[in-house]
């Protein structure tokens, strides 16, 4: 082979190998001896002159194809030599150093970087010793003498000669035969502890996840792309993570990559103040089996989660918090195949059980991908423009996609990046998502207490790789349970729609396979706004049960379905408010002679209900009949109905049927039916006259909590302003300027002096005011108040607090106790 010549090329049978020594190989040689004082004992070995080199390499050279020589070299080598030898001739005579290092990385203490050889070791040798040594007995030649510096184009290779020597000769056969003794064993052991895991509870968790996400409302999210601590720790609470944990996302990646995949799949999606659950969010009603294989398909082939950014190793590029780039996510095929390879290599039968009950090592894994799929994360530059003695990867190893690129810096060579990057990324796919999703479970040795040694297959593992049939999992049969004390217990198997649902009407408390909730007050309230009433609570916690729930429970719910239907808002109503009785009845008649439909809510008053056949959408109204929109009024939370789908009769329609019975009805615009200035008169005596038939309600709004409803001179109620209301006003913080400034701004022209004077006395005359200890019990609301009052037992022991607000009654103080037993007795809760 001439000087020069690329040192992979095959060698014929004979050489001149006093050509190749004064040529490339004699120059890699000669560095080679003199770094590591080889000359003087090559010299002595042949019985040479130290200075003589020439011949010492001649005779070298003609060693090299001598059957004799080449045994007693074979002699010589330890179990890692041997290896390599055997790695070189099943390679075909020649392998890439960071591929052999691979080979035989079993036979040789850890790589340690660039560190000068060592040719006359003791004990277990480096990779680059053994090669080395090698080297030094003429049984290998490389390009370079610099064993470590793994470029792209670095060969090691057995010239021809040696080759068919080592493959006829018997007696060398036997002494490639001898057994090796491996430093690491191959074998897979009963790992000592096993971390093991279950799809079943990774969608429980999820659904844990996506329903307290559901409750917050809206996922508030940092600067940084993280969950805020506060809202984090709520998280925490809700899927029952152990208190000692960190309290912030970033440290505790299960939860983190739950929020990147539930992003992903569009359970999540982004809105102005960070994450809301979607509205038309379904996964929580598909079937558990389709969940868990639509959970695998959307990490497995979207950037849900990145598994090269979380390599612990210092690099640098692109955010950790974007999706994975493409490359990151063909590679999980890549692992996913390797692990259906070394799964069915004992066991190739379909459906094996030995498919699930098998440990992997993770070194069988991560050599298999080396083996078979070396370029499965990082490609390689194509040869052709690689240089023959450079190494690309001696500085910077990096991950470059269309649009993004990570570093590693400060990697010594192509073969220890490799341990680094795709080593720690196939660990990263095995105990993060593939664990956590409940597909495999992790073995741990005690000398490596924090990284997986082996790995198994869950049942669910095996069906989602097509090693095994569907798992039966069981999403219903569990029970729920009601207790007098309001508390409702959700034991598992329990269906995500039965959590949903009560999630709606009561606060969760935590719990693992038993949920813990707390029917309140306020949870209901909740409920009730997203349309539960107290009858479909009580029929579907029955269902749930079984069986009745308690009574207690019962009565408590019916009441607070009372208190909340007291009052409710009505938006875009149409409200007909009549002068006196007798033109209500007249003007019923006529518009139910025409098909519009009323519902009565006062002698006086009537609200239009919507026309199911009118088939209009609906439209904001310009107009509304004179006093359509009353002020709320103190009381129980109202309900605020979502809006109708369909209108009420048109105006018009309601005028034509009112004007063919005679009644001009009056119809104000949206500004005039608020407009209240000048829309009545007082007199000097405090009597109100309103100057239309038909108060303005918003007026009336204004001047009731002033005056009172007495009864007139010709029988008919009039509104007058009186000295107690004008005292209540005072009492509620008002001012006697402000009052007497509503009065004006109501009044058609000036207040009456009179008037105005009487007001100032009645503030000034307000009397004195008495503090008084008193106990007073507060009702849910009066109707329990009344009948309490009326109670044989009780209701003697009871004063009612006229005009308050809330239901009030004073308790004589000593017979608090024996009014208590008696609630008690009759299942309500006192609290003080």
């Amino acid at each position: 082979m001439p000087a020069g010549q690329p040192g992979n090329q095959r060698l014929e049978p004979k050489v001149d190998w006093s050509r190749i020594l004064a040529g490339l190989d004699r120059r890699i040689l000669a560095e080679l001896y003199a770094a590591a004082g080889m000359p003087r004992k090559l010299a002595d070995s042949y019985g040479m002159s130290y200075s003589d080199m020439d011949r010492v390499y001649q005779k070298l050279g003609q060693a090299l194809e001598d059957p004799v020589y080449i045994r007693q070299r074979l002699e010589d080598c330890g179990s890692a030599e041997i290896g390599i030898l055997k790695a070189l001739i099943v390679a075909g005579g020649q392998i890439r150093p960071s591929r052999l290092y691979r080979e035989v990385r079993h036979l040789v203490r850890p790589h340690d970087g660039l560190a000068e050889v060592s040719f006359d070791y003791t004990g277990v040798p480096r990779f680059a010793d053994a090669c080395a040594r090698l080297l030094t007995f003429g049984l290998v030649i490389t390009q370079s003498y610099e064993l470590l510096h793994f470029g792209p184009k670095q060969r090691l290779f057995i010239p021809t000669t040696i080759l068919r020597v080592l493959q006829t000769d018997p007696r060398c056969g036997e002494l490639l035969a001898r057994p090796v003794s491996p430093i690491a064993s191959v074998t897979t052991p009963t790992p000592a502890t096993v971390a093991t895991s279950s799809a079943e509870d990774f969608q429980r968790d999820l659904s844990r996840y996506l329903r307290h996400a559901r409750k917050q409302g809206t996922l508030a999210i940092t600067t940084q792309e993280w969950l805020y601590k506060s809202n984090f720790r709520s998280f925490l609470a809700a899927l029952n993570v152990a208190s000692n944990q960190p309290g912030n996302e970033e440290s505790n990646p299960r939860l983190w990559f739950m929020r990147r995949l539930l992003t992903a799949m569009g359970e999540l999606i982004p809105a102005d103040s960070g994450l809301v659950v979607c509205a038309q969010s379904h996964l929580l009603g598909v079937p558990l089996a389709e969940r868990v294989r639509q959970v695998f398909e959307v990490w497995s082939s979207s950037g849900a989660w990145d598994e090269l950014n979380r390599v612990p190793y210092p690099h640098s590029g692109y955010s950790r918090h974007a999706s994975a780039p493409a490359g990151v996510i063909r590679a999980h095929s890549a692992v996913q195949r390797a692990i259906v390879k070394l799964v069915t290599a004992a066991h190739p039968a379909p459906y094996a059980p030995s498919h699930v009950q098998r440990w992997i090592r993770m070194e069988q894994l991560l050599d298999t991908l080396w083996r078979s799929d070396y370029e499965f994360l990082i490609k390689r530059p194509p040869e052709h423009l690689q240089n023959q003695y450079e190494d690309p990867y001696i500085n910077d190893y990096e991950y470059v996609d269309v649009d993004r690129v990570l570093y590693f810096e400060g990697v010594p060579n192509e073969a220890v990046g490799w341990d680094i990057v795709e080593r720690h990324y196939i660990l990263n796919v095995i105990r993060e998502p593939l664990y956590w999703m409940g597909l495999l479970e992790l073995g741990f040795d005690k000398e490596h207490p924090d990284e997986p040694v082996a790995f198994r297959l869950t049942p669910a593992g095996a069906w989602i790789l097509g090693l095994g049939k569907q798992p039966q999992f069981i999403e219903s049969g569990g029970r729920v349970l009601v207790q007098p004390n309001y508390t409702i217990i959700a034991m598992e198997p329990v269906s995500d729609t039965v959590l949903l649902a009560l999630d709606d009407f009561a606060q969760s408390q935590g719990g693992d396979r038993a949920v813990t909730y707390s029917l309140t007050h306020q949870s209901v309230y909740q409920g009730q706004r997203k349309g539960w009433t107290a009858q479909a609570i009580s029929a579907f916690l029955s269902q749930h049960q079984g069986g009745p729930i308690p009574t207690n429970v019962q009565r408590t719910l019916e009441e607070w379905q009372v208190l909340y239907s007291r009052i409710t808002f009505r938006r875009s109503a149409t409200v007909l408010h009549y002068a006196d009785e007798a033109a209500g009845k007249s003007a019923r008649e006529a518009l139910g002679a025409s098909g519009v439909r009323l519902r009565a809510l006062s002698p006086t008053f009537d609200i239009v209900e919507k026309d199911s056949e009118s088939g209009h959408p609906k439209t904001a109204r310009p107009g509304h009949l004179h006093g359509n929109h009353p002020e709320p009024v103190e009381g129980p939370e109202p309900i605020e109905e979502p809006e109708p789908i369909e209108e009420p009769p048109s105006y018009e329609r309601i005028s034509t049927a009112l004007g063919d019975a005679g009644w001009m009805p009056l119809l104000t615009s949206t500004t005039e039916v608020q407009q209240t200035t000048g829309s009545l008169h007082v007199s000097e005596g405090g009597e109100v006259t309103f100057k239309q038939s038909v108060p303005n309600l918003f007026a009336l709004s204004k001047i009731e909590p002033l005056s009172e409803m007495q009864e007139g001179p010709t029988g008919a109620p009039i509104f007058r302003v009186t000295a107690r209301r004008v005292r209540d006003s005072l009492s509620a913080g008002k001012t006697v300027d402000e009052l007497l400034e509503q009065l004006a701004s109501l009044n058609d022209g000036p207040l009456p002096a009179a008037l105005e004077a009487r007001v100032r006395e009645w503030a000034v005359y307000f009397g004195d005011v008495t503090l008084t200890n008193v106990v007073l019990l507060e009702i849910s609301n009066r109707q329990v108040l009344e009948r309490l009052l009326d109670d044989k037992e009780v209701g003697k022991y009871l004063q009612e607090v006229k005009g308050s607000l809330a239901p009030l009654a004073v308790v004589q103080a000593d017979k608090v106790e024996r009014v208590r037993a008696v609630l008690a007795g009759r299942g309500l809760n006192v609290r003080e």
